[in-house]
């Protein structure tokens, strides 16, 4: 039998003296900003996430986590070779699989790596950033909780610790009964956002359906117990402000209905909707980071995909806290003067604690009660809306 010599159909390739490098592949020292555009980060951001994913500083990391298993083999079998850069390879499937909108083959050409080899790559970290969410997607300690700024005011809102929203997320498929069907007859997952007065992402919850009801959705979580136990996560007289869809119990508050004519409880609202704004623009900057929450995230069924959920929410909070550290970011200016909660607050729960705000506001806000006054209800309305 004849056998072409150019013929390598049949050659295979199980061990590589130089597994894949993502900084050879790019070509990052020729041009740095190319990085920025592929991984939406820059490389300070991206080295600080690898030392953070890697964790070597730490004794007490748990070695039980792919990744780890992966880096342990990488240590061992590799040691040898001479080469570096495939953690970073890791990392960059991962960070691709969570943030890019490319097509995965167009990314893993981008990587130099095979389809399989950027699925398991990406499972790790995903993996990995889902085991350790809670280094980064925590409710911060009582003494450093800061009130949230009001825009209106251009003040801290005494008070309002955090801001509460749901979020939908698409889907590519329905689940086995359809039940990820959401109201917009749409297979969505809906999320559970808590974030502070940065902008941080403090909890995510995403394991309900599309039907589920924003109450529903936070009576059913394990953040319904952490904030309305004995031993509440929030300072003694704070609350979280939500939108209507919310019910105002306990440490929950929502706006007055709009219909009113109450100036007070008008000025309520104008100062709650502005500073609920903030969770609004928390969530539109993590789905601006992972677009791929917004025009359905990859294949695979809603159960699985609630992980994936939360990986990419810890990634992107994992960039924030990175670039703010890398910009130098000075936080406390703000951060000194927000703490104040009024004693009157104290005690005080649903409904009895948003009429105490309510009278706290009108007393500290007088001018803008006058100002108020001066409108006309068909304007207040269209104001309010």
């Amino acid at each position: 039998m004849f056998v072409d010599k150019n013929d390598r159909r049949r050659e295979t390739w199980r061990w590589q003296d130089a597994p894949p490098d993502m900084g050879r592949k790019l070509g990052l020292d020729r041009d740095p900003m190319e990085f920025d555009r592929i991984f939406k980060m820059s490389f300070e951001c991206f080295q600080h996430i690898v030392n953070w994913v890697v964790d070597e500083g730490n004794p007490n990391r748990n070695r039980s986590t792919p990744f780890q298993r992966f880096q342990m083999w990488y240590k061992g079998a590799r040691a040898s070779s001479g080469t570096c850069g495939t953690v970073s390879t890791v990392v960059g499937c991962g960070v691709l699989y969570l943030f890019s909108e490319a097509s995965e083959m167009k990314d893993c050409k981008l990587l130099g790596v095979e389809p399989s080899t950027f699925h398991s790559y990406a499972d790790m970290v995903v993996e990995e950033l889902f085991s350790r969410s809670s280094e980064v997607i925590c409710f911060p300690p009582k003494d450093k909780q800061v009130c949230m700024r009001c825009s209106m005011m251009d003040a801290p809102f005494p008070g309002a610790l955090f801001a509460m929203d749901g979020t939908l997320c698409m889907l590519t498929t329905k689940g086995k009964h359809n039940e990820y069907v959401g109201r917009k007859s749409l297979p969505q997952m809906i999320v559970l956002v808590v974030c502070d007065w940065n902008m941080n992402l403090v909890h995510i919850d995403s394991n309900f359906t599309g039907r589920t009801q924003d109450n529903n959705m936070y009576m059913s979580s394990a953040l319904h117990f952490a904030i309305d136990g004995e031993n509440s996560l929030l300072c003694p007289g704070g609350f979280i402000i939500a939108d209507e869809g919310f019910a105002c119990r306990e440490h929950i508050l929502r706006p007055y209905a709009k219909r009113t004519d109450d100036l007070e409880k008008i000025l309520f609202n104008f100062v709650f909707k502005s500073t609920r704004l903030l969770v609004e623009n928390a969530i539109g900057a993590w789905k601006q980071k992972c677009p791929l929450l917004n025009i359905g995230m990859h294949k695979m069924e809603p159960q699985d995909l609630a992980k994936t959920i939360l990986a990419s929410a810890v990634l992107y909070q994992l960039w924030k806290m990175t670039n703010e550290k890398v910009m130098n970011v000075d936080t406390k200016m703000y951060t000194d003067k927000a703490k104040y909660i009024p004693s009157r607050f104290i005690g005080k729960r649903g409904v009895n604690l948003r009429d105490e705000v309510k009278r706290f506001l009108c007393d500290n806000c007088q001018e803008a009660l006058q100002n108020l006054a001066t409108y006309s209800p068909e304007e207040l309305m269209l104001m309010l809306s």
